[in-house]
């Protein structure tokens, strides 16, 4: 038996078939990526839904500001905003009592006043005293001098802080900044 023998002719693949195919290395580097990146981003936007939930601005105060803090001069507030910190909202399961309510913050901004810094300062510290919350420090860097104060019970924390360019006549901004916390240092029954 004889067996004839063809002429075998090996080919390449052409080219456009090759770059059909993805490769592994491609393949893997974006899978890998996107394992990465989207779960990165669903952290940054839940985070940022959980620092700035319910930021909204209001008109007057909240029934829970302390009765004796009276704000200088009230009428020239220019931002008042209330920012309720709710992260029980947004698990899938409850780690807190049903009744808990949740942490709150108001921030208060006036430009431009015609008071000194000084006076602004220690109008605030003198109605902290009044307000039973204690002053437990005082800062200044530059332009900017800070009291922070808290009640004693820590329910009420807070900071009243001066911006002031001393090539101004007038105080440049006063920033008041309290959180409250109204189930600090009581039990959830």
């Amino acid at each position: 038996m004889r067996s004839e023998t063809e002429a075998v002719e090996i080919q390449d693949p052409p080219l456009e078939e090759l770059k059909k195919g993805k490769s592994c290395l491609t393949y893997s580097c974006l899978s890998g990526c996107g394992c990465i990146i989207i779960p990165l981003i669903c952290s940054l936007f839940l985070l940022n839904l959980i620092l700035h939930s319910g930021e909204k601005r209001i008109e007057q105060l909240p029934e829970w500001f302390p009765a004796g803090l009276e704000l200088y001069d009230s009428d020239q507030v220019e931002k008042m905003t209330l920012r309720k910190e709710r992260l029980h909202e947004f698990l899938p399961f409850d780690l807190f009592s049903k009744n808990s309510s949740s942490k709150r913050a108001l921030n208060l901004t006036w430009h431009n006043m015609l008071a000194k810094p000084d006076f602004i300062l220690e109008h605030y510290i003198r109605m902290c005293e009044r307000a039973n919350l204690s002053v437990y420090s005082r800062t200044k860097q530059e332009n900017t001098e800070t009291v922070y104060f808290q009640s004693r019970d820590a329910r009420y924390k807070g900071y009243i802080q001066v911006i002031d360019d001393p090539d101004t006549t007038h105080t440049d901004t006063v920033l008041l900044e309290m959180h409250f916390d109204p189930h600090y240092g009581h039990k959830n029954n």
